[in-house]
């Protein structure tokens, strides 16, 4: 394969990019894994589902597979109860809708939100991330992303500020 690959640049060109896309999924699904909530896991691997087997419709996507609770608790790496408790939780808040055959993500976008809310770290690095020179730069662009305080900092500021006036 490798001798292919030195031969034929469009063979080594495709090799190259079925790679690059198989560890981008691999990371989308250990990334949640490793730190995140139940919800944050069985979220990500309906909106994984989603993007893959879904097809859209008037009524948000539907994922046309017939997986059990058991099954997506192995994609997930939860337990299958606890699958059950988040698909529960899922449901009321009117997110997704199970069938027998199928799920329905009612609200994709809603879903990424509570995915998000689980991870807070996620949100933060689709937002922006920090050069080492120290400035902000958006998640998919070199564009200046304004600075943000931490609360911390503001009241430092409003310490040193009442320290002054006190002088």
């Amino acid at each position: 394969m490798l001798r292919l690959a030195h031969e034929s640049a469009g063979f080594g060109y495709e090799l190259a990019r079925l790679t690059a896309l198989r560890i981008r999924r691999f990371r989308a699904r250990v990334e949640p894994l490793l730190g995140g909530t139940a919800h944050a896991c069985v979220a990500q691997a309906l909106l994984a589902l989603a993007a893959e087997h879904g097809v859209a419709d008037a009524h948000g996507v539907l994922i046309p597979l017939r997986l059990t609770q058991t099954e997506l608790a192995a994609l997930a790496g939860v337990t299958r109860e606890t699958v059950n408790a988040v698909l529960g939780d899922l449901r009321v808040r009117g997110l997704v809708e199970m069938g027998r055959h199928s799920i329905r993500v009612s609200r994709p976008e809603g879903l990424r939100l509570a995915m998000d809310r689980a991870q807070p770290h996620r949100a933060a690095a689709r937002r922006g991330r920090t050069l080492a020179s120290g400035r902000r730069v958006g998640p998919r662009s070199d564009e200046p992303v304004p600075a943000r305080r931490s609360a911390g900092a503001d009241r430092r500021a409003a310490a040193e500020g009442l320290k002054a006036e006190g002088q």
